[in-house]
């Protein structure tokens, strides 16, 4: 009982520790989380489809109405959001504002890692304040903060311990039925529910970790050399592949009966050599550190390195670059050691998380066998520099045996000394690992949210309800390059300050192509004209970002040619006008 309370009082103290920590570093008591977590970019993008869940329910994953006039949009095509945190974002916008659910998910997304983490390092250690310590560490390893919440669904990697998990029970349990014989029926819904909540999660979690759980099957039908473990311990990898393949079908049952999209989020099989994995990119220091010289090494490398991109992402914390070093040292050591019968449970267990990185590592790195996927089966999993984050969860999990062993053995001083090593590596990640946001970051935000608020509000008040709006210039969508000064998702900003209006950004490329093929020019011809009302359409917006001469071509040809008088944000950035069939007249005229 006193080993459960002890275990239950971690458990609390690392969600509450973790939790603490992205408080006092998003400095969430200046935040005003009714503000878009961005204006463009994948934080618009984020906002947007949540939005659409909290307009269209659950369909909302799948389609919006209010995008892609006078189509709708069909975001099957892109299913950007997995199914876990499309569920959370349903929940939450039933009894929140959209914007407040996206921040704390975003936040919630750290004790939820440091939770997961907790239970997988009772597999490996019993010290209460080394699995705390640990587990922390994972929440707040450098890929959290780089993904952030633009990469929300990256920042979900909460589901990679139980892969992890569910790798070391295949590799060193005896299932009786579908579990462990010795798991109790709480530990069975456990396990399983930790296999569902993988399979629905990001792609690249759910396919490395049933990458780690293949990996591990393998190792047990090499030492047992028993077939039973294919219909046994190989349960658990079902049912993440199941879970995988439910959350599919949506998609494929969509493509089958209005064909497939061939234009829409293709993947090139050269983006997997692009998007690899590096060593040194995980054992730099990360690039926003508030310690000036580590910052400054990982500043250099991007600037000389080839081919940075994402990849500059994968820093994995000092504590897990540490235990990355002792698992490449353990493989060494294992192939020069001679007698490997005496092996204890931790040693197997250390031979298993090293050969788990070491293939991870083989798989992901530039010109690793990711590529030989990629030609061969698929592209769609390109970005292979995202296994870090399962490389650093491995890595921790080698920390904690060694650490676990070392501390039982010191004594005294001994002990004492780790202690201090231990407060030391706190400070050290508390102090250059976690980013910490200055006073009044949002500050810039809260002036574009008031101009845009009293923009969006006369131009939904003039159009009227479902009013139907083309915008200027066409932006296809989704992962375009910019328009001129118009970034990727930007003009998604009216679908998220309006209500009732559609507008016609946001409709699939290859699948709702009405908006696109009315696009003629940029908005200053009578052909243009006619077809957008006809269309339905009864007015235009115009973001002056997009064009090379900030709009003032085509904002003078609605003023002075067709006579109209715009609705002009306060800061000069955004028009609009509404039509009707005189402007025929004038336009021809």
């Amino acid at each position: 009982m006193q080993k459960r309370t002890r275990s239950l009082i971690g458990l609390a103290a690392a969600i509450l520790i973790s939790l603490g920590i992205i408080c006092l570093s998003f400095r969430v008591w200046e935040v005003d989380m009714h503000i878009p977590v961005g204006f463009a970019g994948d934080g618009v993008l984020l906002s947007m489809l949540f939005r659409s869940i909290a307009e269209g329910g659950l369909k909302g994953i799948w389609f919006c109405d209010r995008l892609g006039a006078p189509d709708w949009s069909a975001l099957i095509d892109v299913p950007f959001l997995d199914l876990d945190i499309a569920g959370e974002a349903w929940l939450l916008t039933r009894f929140l504002p959209v914007n407040m659910a996206v921040y704390l998910i975003y936040l919630l997304t750290y004790p939820l890692a440091a939770a997961s983490m907790y239970l997988l390092m009772g597999k490996f250690t019993k010290k209460t304040p080394l699995r705390v310590l640990l587990s922390v560490a994972y929440a707040v390893t450098p890929y959290h903060f780089y993904r952030g919440m633009g990469h929300m669904t990256l920042s979900h990697y909460y589901t990679i311990p139980f892969a992890v998990l569910c790798a070391l029970l295949i590799a060193e349990e005896q299932f009786q039925g579908i579990a462990p014989e010795r798991f109790s029926r709480v530990k069975k819904l456990l396990l399983y529910g930790g296999c569902v909540l993988l399979g629905f999660s990001n792609v690249y979690y759910a396919f490395f970790g049933l990458f780690c759980m293949g990996i591990a099957f393998l190792y047990k039908l090499v030492c047992t050399k028993k077939l039973s473990c294919l219909w046994k311990e190989a349960v658990p990898l079902y049912t993440v592949l199941l879970c995988v393949g439910i959350s599919l079908l949506p998609k494929i049952i969509y493509s089958l009966k209005y064909g497939k999209n061939t234009l829409a989020a293709v993947r090139s099989e050269v983006a997997t050599e692009i998007y690899a994995l590096r060593i040194i990119q995980m054992l730099l220091p990360p690039g926003y550190s508030e310690a000036g010289i580590l910052a400054k090494i990982a500043q250099h490398y991007s600037a000389v390195g080839m081919g940075v991109n994402e990849n500059q992402d994968a820093a994995l914390g000092l504590l897990a670059a540490v235990g990355f070093l002792i698992a490449c040292l353990w493989v060494i050591f294992r192939i020069m050691q001679k007698d490997k019968t005496a092996d204890t449970r931790q040693r197997e267990r250390l031979n298993l998380l090293s050969l788990l990185i070491l293939c991870l590592v083989m798989y992901s790195v530039t010109g690793g066998f990711s590529m030989i996927f990629s030609m061969l089966i698929t592209p769609e999993i390109r970005c292979v520099n995202r296994s870090s984050v399962v490389i650093a969860c491995l890595s921790l999990c080698v920390l904690a045996i060694v650490s676990d062993a070392l501390f039982t053995k010191l004594k005294g001083k001994g002990k004492a000394v780790g202690c201090a090593v231990m407060a030391a590596a706190s400070i050290f990640v508390g102090y250059a690992e976690i980013l910490w946001y200055p006073p009044h970051w949002q500050a810039a935000a809260k002036q574009t949210d008031a101009v845009l608020q009293s923009f969006f509000a006369q131009v939904e008040e003039t159009a009227g309800e479902n009013a139907l709006i083309y915008e200027l210039p066409f932006m296809q969508f989704p992962e375009v390059p910019p328009i001129n000064g118009m970034a990727d998702y930007q003009p998604a900003i009216g679908y998220l300050y309006t209500d009732t209006v559609r507008w016609s950004y946001g409709g699939v490329k290859g699948r709702n192509p009405s908006a696109e093929q009315l696009a003629i020019d940029e908005g200053m011809s009578e052909a243009f004209l006619q077809g957008i009302l006809d269309a339905g359409f009864t007015g235009v917006y115009i973001d002056t970002k997009g064009f090379s001469d900030g709009g003032a071509a085509v904002n003078a040809y609605y003023t002075e040619t067709l006579g109209l008088t715009p609705i002009v944000s306060s800061d000069g950035w955004l028009y609009y006008y509404s039509l009707d069939e005189s402007v025929l007249q004038r336009a021809g005229a």
